[in-house]
């Protein structure tokens, strides 16, 4: 008898306890617009998702510091926020200055730059981008839930 009451209280009523309620409401708060923003088609409503939980866990490890090498993990997890937002803003091509070095074989010196060298940098940087956030979170990912 006491080990059925045992497995039916941590498998039923423990989902139902109080602190449980405000842990929900308070991420319910935080992920809504992320969450009603998002489309199942669409790939771009993943990056918003993913900077707030990036956000989230980076300010989780500046204030509670649980374990030793947490400003590192810190740091980490803002690079990976800060990645996931620029690669949802798509705004590569705007960073490039108007009058630059030689980027590609169609270009024989310096100039103004046109729209395919802004297509080619801009294409560029979104996959530097992508390979550095797969990276960190290929050998990363795991050790940030401290």
């Amino acid at each position: 008898m006491k080990r059925w009451w045992i497995e039916f209280r941590w498998k039923y009523l423990e989902p139902l306890a109080p602190w449980r309620f405000r842990k929900g409401f308070g991420n319910l708060r935080r992920y809504w617009m992320p969450v009603w923003d998002d489309y199942d088609c669409d790939w771009a409503g993943l990056m918003p998702l993913m900077e707030t939980k990036f956000k989230m866990l980076a300010e989780h490890q500046e204030r509670n510091q649980r374990h030793v090498g947490w400003e590192r993990t810190a740091r980490e997890c803002r690079m990976a926020s800060t990645l996931c937002k620029r690669i949802h803003s798509e705004k590569y091509g705007l960073y490039l200055p108007n009058y630059c070095p030689p980027i590609g074989p169609w270009q024989n010196g310096p100039g103004t730059v046109d729209g395919k060298t802004r297509f080619i940098y801009s294409e560029y940087m979104i996959q530097q981008d992508l390979a550095l956030l797969s990276s960190l979170m290929e050998n990363k990912l795991r050790g940030w839930w401290g």
